[in-house]
Order: C-alpha cells, then sequence, then structure tokens
C-alpha cells in the first residue's frame, strides 16, 4: 500500500496526470531524464555502492506492483547508491528535480532522503549540491519522495563545480550510518523504486540566473 495523507494524494495523482510526476520511471531517452532507474529488467548494474558498506539486491514486486525494485541493506558508514552522470550535458541555470518510491523494511530514526549531485569544485575538492526531504516513510509501505532545488552551478558549501571532472548522483536514506540510524543500532533496510533525477523545466529558472 502506498502512504499518503489524502489531500497529498489528490494533488499526487493531479500532478501525475498532467506528466508533473510519473506514476513509475520509464526508459530514458536523449538528454532527459539524467537518471532513471525502475529496475524493471531486474538489473541493478547501473547501481554502485562502496566496497564493505552492505549490499544491494533486486526483489519482486516493486513500487505500484511492478516488476522489480531495488532493495539496499547498509551495514557500514557510507552506505549510498550511486548513479554516474554526463558532466558535460549537465549545464548550471536550471531547476532539478529527484523524486523515487521507498519503503522501509526496518525502522529507522533518521527518515531525511537526499540526493546529492556529487563533483568536484574548482579547487580539486570533493562536493555535492543536496536535495533534501524528511518524508513520512513506513515499514513495508510504499511512500514517493520528492525534492527540487535550481542548479546554478554551485555546491552546498558555496564553491564552484568543475563541470570538466566527472559528476554523479548519490542517494542517502539518513545520514548513512546504520549503527545511527537503525532504530535497533543494527542495520538499514530499504527498498526504492522509479529513482528519476531530471531537469524540472519552470519559468523560475529564466530569471534565476547563473554564477558559473
Amino acid at each position: 500500500m502506498k502512504k499518503y495523507i489524502s489531500l497529498f494524494s489528490v494533488i499526487i495523482i493531479i500532478l501525475t496526470m498532467c506528466g508533473a510526476i510519473p506514476a513509475h520511471a520509464s526508459a530514458p531517452y536523449d538528454g532527459f531524464p539524467f537518471v532513471c532507474e525502475n529496475f524493471e529488467d531486474g538489473n541493478k548494474e547501473n547501481v554502485i555502492i562502496s566496497e564493505g558498506t552492505g549490499k544491494i539486491m533486486t526483489v519482486a514486486p516493486g513500487a505500484g506492483e511492478s516488476g522489480f525494485a531495488l532493495r539496499h541493506i547498509i551495514t557500514e558508514s557510507g552506505g549510498e547508491l550511486n548513479f554516474s552522470l554526463d558532466s558535460q550535458s549537465f549545464a548550471p541555470g536550471q531547476y532539478l528535480r529527484a523524486q523515487a518510491w521507498i519503503r522501509l523494511k526496518n525502522e529507522i530514526i533518521d527518515k531525511t532522503v537526499t540526493f546529492m549531485l556529487c563533483g568536484v569544485t574548482t579547487d580539486g575538492e570533493e562536493a555535492s549540491f543536496d536535495l533534501a526531504i524528511s518524508p513520512e516513510l513506513a515499514v513495508d509501505e510504499w511512500v514517493h519522495v520528492s525534492a527540487s532545488g535550481f542548479w546554478n552551478g554551485v555546491f552546498t558549501n558555496g564553491e564552484k563545480c568543475d563541470r570538466t571532472q566527472p559528476m554523479y548522483l548519490k542517494v542517502r536514506i539518513g545520514t548513512g550510518a546504520p549503527a545511527e540510524d537503525a532504530a535497533d543500532g543494527g542495520t538499514i533496510t530499504y527498498d526504492i523504486d522509479d529513482i528519476v533525477f531530471e531537469p524540472d523545466a519552470s519559468p523560475a529558472a529564466e530569471t534565476e540566473g547563473t554564477n558559473i
């Protein structure tokens, strides 16, 4: 069952019908979206996790009784999902939106979901542009999460992005540290489906400007 507050549910349904929120991720096409993972073929090859932080696997069914979802078991700190991006086509001056369906398999204390656009600053330091949300994630219930923000080529720490260097998307649940986030102090296990990271067309993007 997918969990909603009733009014929010109506809004989501309307936006989905209008195309503002996809009910399920579909196959990507040229330049849009940057990340689109629905795991419908049971393939997890596009997802990378740091060695020794846990494991990933596909499970069935996925959100909305779709074919598959990705299960992530976090056993050590640094447990995030990573997706490569084309940094050359990742131009500043646009709104970005990240979204996914998430289902907890055990209770956690910190339910913050952070979508992190990661790269390298012009000084050669690693940094990220963070889109964070604190949804009411629940055990064994699919919950839709979405966050957006204006990307002007500057990371959250205020440093400019060097777009000649590789960039990637990182998805984090909580702090990424199971000993701190898991209610039982053990591992964190959750399912995730229909991960989308895309430009979010908005008239405001034309007036925000860039500083890179």
